[in-house]
Order: C-alpha cells, then sequence, then structure tokens
C-alpha cells in the first residue's frame, strides 16, 4: 500500500531536516543537500500556515530574534 502523495510542504520538511541533521558536517551538507524542486512554493501557505495548523507546532515560536546583546523576541504564529 502506497502512503499519501508527498506535499510541497513534506518536500521542503525533509530538505530542512536533512540540513539539521547535517548541520555540524559542513561537508557532507555541501556534498548532499538538495533543494527541492517546486514548481510553486509559498513560505507562508505551505510552510507558516501549515506548522501554525498543526497542533503539535501551533503554539512554538513562529520567530525567536536574537540580539548581539542576547535580548530575545518571540513572535508567535497568531
Amino acid at each position: 500500500m502506497k502512503g499519501a502523495p508527498m506535499t510541497v510542504t513534506d518536500d521542503f520538511r525533509a530538505a530542512r531536516d536533512r540540513l539539521l541533521a547535517l548541520r555540524e558536517d559542513y561537508e557532507r551538507a555541501r556534498s548532499e543537500f538538495q533543494w527541492p524542486r517546486f514548481t510553486e512554493f509559498n513560505f507562508a501557505l505551505d510552510w507558516f500556515d501549515q506548522i501554525a495548523a498543526d497542533p503539535d507546532k501551533g503554539g512554538n515560536p513562529a520567530l525567536v530574534i536574537v540580539e548581539q546583546d542576547g535580548r530575545t523576541a518571540r513572535r508567535s504564529f497568531a
């Protein structure tokens, strides 16, 4: 039985997860990473809205800004 077709969100998440897994191995990240091939991709709709709609992730910060002096500002998906 086949799984559900991959969405652009799934493709982007897989690429992001691969980079995170290789974040301490620059040479492997450079040689193995490939950008997903999209005909269309909208960060607002295909990434941020999908995360915000996920009840397990929607409460997480959407953006964390860390200043040079260590101050932080957090922004939610709301």
